[in-house]
């Protein structure tokens, strides 16, 4: 009796283990079945974060295959992007996720199989995202991380850097990607290490530009962009932008992110032209930058356009000419209408861009454009709209145009305050912020190399403008478009028109090498100024 008994508690403790073996496994399905475990979000979850941009599907074994046609999402404006796998997961990117929204997802039976040919049943995963926090119309210092108004803000900028040339460069050109679209222009793709450059050089904040259009789900030409009836940003196009934010947003930096090149509205031509199509899909690419952004706090500026200008016609050859020179009641009355749109836009989606700091833009970026035709928008929240300019004048000196290469008399030096202070009498006393949104000279020289009064007189360029501009509480940003520009020695090669228009302080294909220390250390004069109280 002993041993028989030791030998059933032996089998007993056997057979124990192997129940609770498997943990949670499903040891009621049958070898090589498939089926559905898990999601996130769960279905039925509420108060999902709106930010969402990613849905997980996970099932009981490797997914081997699936058909994507036959996935889709219903509510709102969401649509779904690409789909990947991931061992017994399905990662399926989202876009168009709004707060307040209920979704459901659907995946029909039989289209996700597993190494072994076995499809899984249909799986319907539903969830609510949550609502944002109503903020709409509060004030200065009421939302955390928002303090700061409109000129406030840029007082906490020493000095700014443009990342030209490089998220805005290319469009719908032959030869030009999507996926090869930042090294379009000649610069490499940006890096975290990059960006610590440009801070360590001085620099605490930047001007990013970017190009949507051309990274869209619809696949849109400029033409088609003129007269689509939508427009959706790629979700991994905004997902690259915001790698670049982060890096400047990590070294606590202030950002300023646009819509540059942009030539669907920002180049108008009535013969392709539909303003009532153009102001709805504007209104569609700010509210999804704005709702990808919302989060992120003052630290992050929006500005709405660039250049917006007009064409005049063709050349012989069938090219557009561009217009900079005029602009007409009804041009002006158009941009106007385009920043009024995007104030609303980023305005409505709530949460931090309830107060969020906003720039808007006169005819061309000029000053004197804007100060004869630009309506500054009307906004829910006092004190948090400023307006941008772009400054390289005399257009002779900081153009590559070959008939002018000295600068610097007290005739060019007082011409910056007299029309600084138009700026400033105009919309900086009325009570908006004021952005020197670019700036900069082209870097030429009349001989084989520059003298060294074309170098004096280039770095006193860059101190002078830039110092002027703090004097009347405007923050300076230099227009750096990079570019390969060492020869084999090391120095600079560009000069003028004979090898572009060049600008650029650091060679990013080359470590950051410094490559205009003229212009640089000019800029960080001017950039040791004060602000005016």
């Amino acid at each position: 009796m002993k041993y028989t008994n030791i030998l059933k508690m032996l089998l007993c403790g056997v057979m124990a283990l192997s129940l609770f073996s498997c943990g949670d496994d499903k040891t009621d399905e049958p070898a090589g079945a498939f089926s559905f475990v898990s999601s996130n979000p769960a279905d039925g979850a509420t108060d999902v974060d709106f930010t969402l941009n990613s849905i997980t599907i996970t099932y009981s074994s490797s997914v081997y295959n699936f058909s994507r046609a036959s996935f889709s999402i219903t509510g709102g404006k969401a649509k779904l992007g690409n789909i990947k796998l991931g061992g017994t997961s399905l990662n399926i990117d989202v876009s168009g996720i709004e707060d307040g929204t209920t979704y459901t997802l659907n995946i029909p039976a039989g289209n996700v199989k597993n190494e072994k040919g076995v499809a899984a049943d249909a799986v319907s995963i539903t969830f609510t995202t949550a609502k944002r926090p109503d903020t709409s119309g509060v004030g200065h210092g009421t939302v955390p991380g928002m303090e700061l108004g409109c000129k406030e803000i840029w007082h906490q900028v020493k000095v700014g850097f443009n990342l030209g040339n490089t998220l805005e460069a290319c469009g719908d050109w032959n030869g030009c990607t999507e996926e090869g679209q930042e090294t379009y222009w000649g610069n490499p793709m940006t890096t975290k290490a990059m960006v610590d450059a440009i801070k360590a050089a001085g620099f605490n904040a930047m001007r990013i530009p970017t190009r949507w259009y051309n990274h869209s789900e619809e696949a849109l030409s400029i033409k088609e962009a003129r007269t689509a009836k939508d427009i959706t940003i790629k979700d991994r196009w905004l997902k690259r932008v915001k790698e670049v934010v982060d890096y400047c947003i990590d070294n606590d930096m202030y950002v300023i992110l646009n819509s540059h090149h942009d030539q669907w509205y920002d180049r108008i031509d009535y013969d392709e032209f539909d303003e009532e199509v153009v102001y709805h899909k504007f209104e569609q690419m700010w509210t999804q930058i704005a709702s990808f952004f919302a989060e992120y706090d003052q630290h992050l500026i929006f500005s709405g356009t660039n250049e917006v200008i007009s064409y005049s016609g063709k050349d012989k050859d069938g090219n557009y000419i561009e217009n900079w020179s005029t602009v007409t009641s009804k041009q002006s009355d158009y941009l106007n209408k385009l920043n009024q749109i995007f104030v609303d836009a980023v305005r409505s989606t709530g949460g931090n861009n309830a107060v969020r700091n906003l720039i808007v833009q006169p005819w061309a970026c000029d000053m004197d454009k804007g100060i004869a035709s630009l309506v500054v928008p009307e906004d829910k929240v006092e004190g948090r709209l400023s307006v941008e300019f772009h400054y390289y004048q005399p257009w002779d000196y900081a153009s590559t145009g070959n008939s002018r290469y000295t600068w610097g008399s007290s005739s060019d030096q007082s011409e910056v305050d007299t029309k600084f202070d138009k700026l400033k009498k105009k919309w900086y006393d009325a009570g908006y912020g004021v952005v020197m949104g670019e700036y900069g000279a082209c870097y030429k020289f009349k001989g084989s190399a520059p003298t060294e009064k074309e170098l004096e007189d280039r770095r006193l360029f860059h101190e002078i403008v830039l110092k002027k501009a703090k004097e009347h509480g405007f923050p300076g940003f230099y227009w750096d478009n990079g570019g390969n520009c060492l020869d084999a020695n090391g120095k600079l090669k560009c000069s003028g028109g004979n090898n572009g228009e060049v600008f650029a302080l650091f060679d990013r294909h080359h470590n950051m090498k410094i490559v205009d220390n003229a212009a640089l250390e000019g800029i960080m004069a001017g950039a040791a100024t004060e602000y005016i109280k």
